[in-house]
């Protein structure tokens, strides 16, 4: 009978205080595990980002060469048929234009601005423009160009292409074009 009562208290369960100190812990867990995750975008991902950048950099060379050569419009074909332009000298008209040309719909052009001159990572500057709402709910590829006085008139130049993954809310630099830094880098930025 001793024996009994010694395998009854031996056989206790736990306490609904040590039930909620391990939830407590696990939810802390997942707490500081998840962010770092949702953020990371894996080396195929990467693949496929470089290869739409890649892309968008062909595209945004030949706008940032006609913008050095003088052309200012280019046309384009509008949803009745009849021929429209884009006025390609303003950050809308290149974004307009670099959007109707592209034939992959898995992603946008946005045109961050012509004049800054990127000497740090813009993806603060792409993060106001997401939360004010004026990169649209998509995968984008935000385009840096940077635009210099010279004695004709301006030279335009491709800085840099940073792709926004939208279901993963972070920026990927994908491409620098600066003296100390070219080619393709994976810096994923969370928010």
């Amino acid at each position: 009978m001793g024996k009994l009562k010694l395998f009854a208290k031996l056989k206790k369960g736990f306490t609904l205080v040590e039930l909620i100190v391990v939830m407590a812990i696990m939810a802390i867990g997942a707490a500081l595990i998840y962010p770092n995750l949702s953020g990371v975008i894996s080396e195929s991902e990467f693949d496929k980002v470089k290869t739409y950048c890649m892309t968008a950099s062909s595209y945004v060379r030949n706008y940032a060469n006609n913008l050095t050569s003088g052309v200012t419009k280019v046309a384009y074909e509008d949803k009745d048929g009849n021929t429209a332009y884009y006025t390609i000298t303003t950050v809308d008209g290149l974004r307009g234009a670099l959007n109707e040309y592209n034939s992959d719909p898995a992603y946008q052009f946005y045109v961050l601005d012509f004049a800054s001159q990127f000497k740090t990572d813009p993806t603060g500057k792409i993060y106001n423009e997401i939360k004010d709402k004026k990169i649209a709910e998509k995968d984008t590829i935000v385009v840096c160009i940077e635009s210099k006085a010279s004695g004709a008139g301006y030279t335009y130049t491709l800085k840099g292409l940073f792709y926004y993954a939208y279901a993963k809310e972070c920026v990927v630099c994908t491409y620098v074009n600066r003296t100390a830094n070219k080619g393709f880098v994976s810096i994923t930025s969370t928010k």
